[in-house]
């Protein structure tokens, strides 16, 4: 595309051609590679799987949750959505990626571009691509720290936009209206940990309860086993909540 796309919802059509010899095709996000589009037949390669993962991915999930493509020659449909650094694609109405992250294929020690051309590649044979929209979704603007906080030494954890800073639940954790938000899959929402550790440390963040919310902040706790008990952990809890109602002292928010 000529224009530059941040947060975004498109629909594509695409077809491979059936005579074709190794077809394998995508769909650029941000300028970087891909929703995955090949041929299934071509097992030697992996695209048994199916069409619409994030094929570079590779911390991440790179395969669809199943196999949704049409017959070789038939016309697919993919609805693409991305916002912040997630990915969430439909093939023929079927859910093929749920809000994953897409990486930094050109340089992995960075996140995604915030705003990049939308692409259309293929390799191999020739691939047909038809009804392209695409419209964008209003997004919140980065954080930035103010002159005096860099004066201070304050560095940027989370700007509202990706969670590359961070690594553990990266499924359940998501980034939302500018925060991070935690829909527990299994009751129990996990650890998001820092990737860098911290020794004597300043943090500051805002956060918001939920009702009956009981999360916690893990400082100086290993990767492995409880936050809670491994490290310390300052308790965020709705103090109020009927369930809570005979807390200990040392058990109460704060």
């Amino acid at each position: 595309t000529l224009k530059q796309y941040g947060d975004f919802e498109m629909y594509v059509d695409w077809n491979l051609d059936p005579l074709g010899h190794d077809a394998d095709a995508g769909i650029y996000l941000r300028g970087t590679p891909q929703v995955q589009i090949w041929d299934i037949a071509r097992v030697n390669a992996g695209a048994q799987v199916g069409s619409g993962g994030l094929y570079n991915n590779q911390i991440n999930s790179s395969k669809p949750i199943k196999l949704a493509d049409n017959k070789l020659g038939e016309w697919n449909t993919f609805y693409i959505k991305m916002t912040d650094d997630r990915v969430t694609v439909k093939l023929n109405d079927e859910l093929v990626v749920d809000n994953v992250i897409l990486e930094n294929y050109w340089d992995r020690t960075q996140p995604i571009f915030p705003i990049e051309q939308i692409e259309l590649q293929a390799h191999g044979s020739k691939v047909y691509y038809r009804n392209i929209y695409v419209k964008e979704l209003e997004r919140p603007k980065p954080f930035e720290l103010s002159a005096q906080e860099k004066k201070e030494g304050y560095r940027i954890l989370f700007d509202g936009t990706n969670m590359h800073q961070w690594t553990g639940n990266m499924k359940d954790y998501r980034t939302e209206n500018g925060c991070i938000s935690l829909y527990p899959s299994n009751g129990h929402g996990g650890n998001l940990y820092t990737k860098d550790e911290f020794g004597d440390f300043v943090f500051r963040f805002e956060f918001q309860l939920t009702p009956g919310a009981n999360n916690g902040l893990g400082i100086r706790t290993p990767m492995e086993g409880d936050a809670a008990y491994e490290g310390m952990e300052l308790q965020i809890l709705d103090n109020d909540a009927p369930m809570y109602s005979d807390l200990q002292l040392y058990q109460f928010h704060g």
